[in-house]
């Protein structure tokens, strides 16, 4: 079984999202999958990751590696009246076909022969002789390689075409000519049998259902109207836009667990700066000017360190995705792992030489955009340093909290 049918399977039977981990330990653990390198983990989460970018996957992103069988219920009931539409449609067609007078019958063969593919020139209806004979002749060139010249038998019936009808179109054929019958009902068993006899020239047999079918795949009296299903896409809403749950038309703003971030608490952290403390008097009436404050920083999103592995993908080729496998650079791509993210660069842009670091990006968890995995490796770096007491970037000296770190000390302090 392959990785995505393992996943189902496994999704299917718990019916609950699960991560990619848990859904390859699964996997394992029931015999599945036969893993062919050391990462069984890392390539279900890239086909995972993959798959789910197709309009027509089984799967969708819940976020932070974990995944569910898709959501159909809008999707399903459009499709759905759809089909009831197009089956209606079927069933129009189907008494239009036995409506339509015999001999007009023929000509709406030949433009079905004519839209197939054969040489227009050469498709011409035979003189109409109460529906005796081959009714449509035509040549279609198969490639440029051969040509199949075609006599076409056309029987705008109710009931089925029997053996006999077969028999009389073989003996009706000239040398190279291949024998089709084309009727608005179907065939008998006698008739398959003889069309497909061994050592006889063999017959093609197109019955109601099959020339429908041809009429819409190649647009003979029927049109197709595109049209475009608008649906939300969950996963930016909760991971992009920082939305923590949406139900029934309701939204939790993403900050401390389990509680929505009010609306006046960037102002309370310190964007824009603290509010001014007013003059406070003293016993004289005299007013004190409050102490200096400097200007609080910016907040930055804060995001925790990324679990590996991640999802990375080429810079400006959003299908070209892989994953990192850990801090030391391993990545996965098109189903091969490399020791680094450069090697694996240089597989996927074709280039002699690539810095994969600069190559493939990550989506930062916090802010949702798109950032080059150097930042991921400058970060650890960083705070590696940051508690190294011997690095020269040691972290700055502590001021009480009410003393800004360019204060003038009071000498009467």
């Amino acid at each position: 079984m392959d990785y995505l049918s393992a996943a189902q399977a496994i999704l299917e039977a718990d019916n609950r999202p699960l991560h990619f981990r848990e859904i390859a330990r699964r996997a394992l653990e029931r015999r599945l999958i036969t893993p062919t390198g050391q990462t069984p983990e890392a390539t279900m989460g890239s086909r995972l990751y993959v798959d789910t970018k197709k309009p027509d996957s089984r799967f969708e992103r819940l976020g932070k590696g974990q995944f569910a069988i898709k959501r159909r219920a809008q999707t399903d009931d459009i499709a759905r009246r759809v089909e009831a539409i197009n089956s209606d449609t079927r069933q129009t067609l189907q008494s239009r076909l036995l409506a339509v007078p015999a001999d007009r019958f023929e000509v709406l063969v030949r433009e079905l022969m004519i839209a197939i593919g054969f040489d227009e020139s050469s498709v011409q209806v035979t003189s109409y002789s109460g529906d005796g004979g081959i009714d449509v002749r035509g040549i279609l060139n198969a490639g440029g390689v051969t040509s199949i010249h075609a006599a076409v038998q056309v029987k705008r019936w109710k009931y089925n075409v029997q053996s006999k009808i077969v028999r009389e179109l073989r003996g009706s054929l000239t040398t190279h000519e291949q024998g089709i019958i084309i009727t608005t009902s179907g065939f008998s068993k006698g008739a398959r049998e003889e069309a497909r006899a061994t050592g006889k020239a063999p017959i093609s047999l197109i019955d109601g259902a099959a020339l429908i079918e041809l009429l819409i795949k190649y647009g003979v009296g029927v049109t197709k109207e595109p049209h475009t299903v608008l649906t939300l896409d969950e996963e930016y809403w909760v991971e992009a836009s920082g939305i923590a749950a949406v139900a029934n038309g309701e939204h939790q703003l993403t900050g401390e667990p389990g509680q929505a971030t009010p609306p006046r608490a960037k102002r309370a952290r310190g964007v824009g700066g603290p509010t001014p403390a007013a003059p406070v008097a003293t016993a004289d009436a005299s007013p004190v000017a409050p102490p200096a404050i400097a200007p609080a920083p910016v907040a930055t999103p804060e995001a925790p360190p990324p679990g590996y592995p991640i999802l990375v993908r080429a810079k400006g080729k959003a299908e070209q995705t892989g994953l990192l496998i850990d801090p030391g650079g391993r990545m996965e791509f098109g189903g091969k792992v490399y020791s680094s993210p450069s090697t694996a660069a240089r597989d996927a842009s074709g280039w002699k030489s690539a810095n994969g670091w600069r190559y493939w990006q990550y989506q930062h968890p916090a802010t949702g955009e798109w950032q080059v995995i150097e930042e991921l490796r400058r970060g650890g770096r960083m705070a590696s340093e940051a508690n190294d007491p011997r690095s020269s970037h040691s972290a700055p000296a502590q001021y009480p909290p009410d003393v800004p770190p360019d204060a003038t000390p009071d000498p009467a302090a």
